[in-house]
């Protein structure tokens, strides 16, 4: 007998550079306490699965970051995406995909 597999509903929320972005509205180490200031909101509020730099393992960067987000629906997800400080200054843009995980029970 197979075990009983378990899904969650998550939010892959990837944030890219945009090429050609606006002038930071804060100094770089202000913007940065704006960004820890919203994964902690989202820790608080019990929506941030996981969080980080999306680098290899010689420390190159494949995109400027990644947050994994349990919302209910995509266009939530989507909306938070778009809070994230960078992101409303127009340093970066966000792709919001749907992620099932899935793991079986013991």
């Amino acid at each position: 007998m197979a075990d009983a597999r378990r899904m969650d509903q998550l939010f892959v929320i990837l944030y890219r550079l945009n090429e050609n972005p606006p002038t930071l509205p804060a100094s770089d180490a202000e913007m940065m306490e704006r960004h820890k200031a919203f994964l902690q909101g989202l820790l608080d509020r019990k929506l941030m699965f996981g969080s980080g730099a999306t680098k290899d393992e010689q420390g190159v960067r494949h995109a400027a970051g990644l947050i994994i987000v349990r919302t209910r629906t995509l266009a939530e997800a989507q909306a938070l995406a778009l809070e994230e400080p960078f992101c409303k200054a127009g340093q970066r843009r966000a792709e919001v995909i749907p992620w099932q995980r899935s793991w079986f029970e013991d």
